[in-house]
């Protein structure tokens, strides 16, 4: 699908850091960046990291970077943005990622993930990107191909989707059509609980005045995994808090979303901790160029 172009900031704060690796992901993860930094009036910033012992950094060329740069290049100038990039020497990914951020303290930290690849590695990096910091990060499982017309938002409890804010502002403002939330309760919960939190959770989307028609649906017959594969086959991505925050021990710790995550090769964005609101919506960021 080709997005529109946008318009980026005229005086850009800050920036979104993301990680290139592979080929196949490289596409999707800069399309998140991009999408973020119109969000926040920011600057995509591509990191590759040449991981390696210290004695061969010295006059090295990350020559794989320089490809991974070029292909990111062009998706963000195809989104209306240029990109700055940055070949990291480190020990690890981990350390590469870490030492990038913590110069430039980006609004936001975003890793990519290959569809047919499992997470449990994937995971196991984002923790140590993440501990003991203050970024927030998105996790993203995406070809780069993905219409995102349709979005799919489990949620266990109605302030989740506050914290998917930003990510779903962006998305519906670019490409998305209907947002469907899709509200998993348990089987034993009271009628009259339900209708509560079903209450709160449209009062949350009201307020956040999502784009395109919003579709609600309460799960109660089933486990909440199986429910978000059989809803996943109406949309195109599904968005979802892994239910941590900064001072969790893990991204995943005991999360749906890490078991959404590593048992299927759904389309995913994975939210974890605070994404932070624009300053000042009117003053700074950039629009959709007409």
């Amino acid at each position: 699908m080709n997005w529109p172009r946008l318009t980026p900031a005229v005086r850009p704060e800050g920036f979104v850091v993301f990680g290139v690796s592979r080929p196949d992901t490289v596409i999707g993860v800069t399309r998140i960046a991009v999408l973020m930094s119109h969000h926040y009036g920011a600057e995509p910033f591509a990191v590759h990291v040449a991981a390696g012992n210290k004695p061969t950094w010295e006059g090295a060329v990350d020559l794989e970077g320089e490809r991974l740069f070029e292909i990111a290049r062009a998706e963000a100038e195809t989104l209306g943005f240029s990109l700055r990039t940055s070949s990291e020497f480190a020990v690890s990914v981990t350390a590469g990622i870490r030492q990038a951020a913590e110069a430039l303290q980006p609004h936001v930290v975003i890793l990519g993930q290959s569809i047919a690849h499992g997470t449990a590695g994937f995971a196991r990096m984002a923790d140590a990107v993440t501990a003991g910091r203050r970024w927030p990060l998105i996790l993203t499982k995406l070809s780069g191909s993905e219409p995102f017309r349709s979005v799919l938002v489990p949620l266990t409890i109605p302030s989740e989707l506050a914290r998917l804010q930003p990510v779903l502002s962006v998305l519906g403002e670019i490409a998305a059509e209907q947002t469907r939330l899709l509200f998993l309760v348990h089987a034993a919960t009271l009628a009259a609980d339900v209708e509560r939190q079903r209450e709160e959770l449209t009062v949350v989307a009201d307020s956040m005045s999502l784009a395109g028609q919003i579709l609600y649906r309460t799960v109660l017959d089933v486990s909440p995994v199986e429910a978000i594969l059989e809803a996943r086959t109406e949309n195109d991505v599904v968005v979802m808090n892994t239910a941590g925050n900064r001072t969790s021990p893990s991204v995943f710790s005991r999360s749906l979303a890490e078991e959404v995550a590593q048992s299927t090769d759904l389309p995913i964005l994975l939210v974890h901790g605070d994404l932070r609101p624009r300053r000042d919506p009117s003053r700074n960021t950039g629009t959709v160029a007409s």
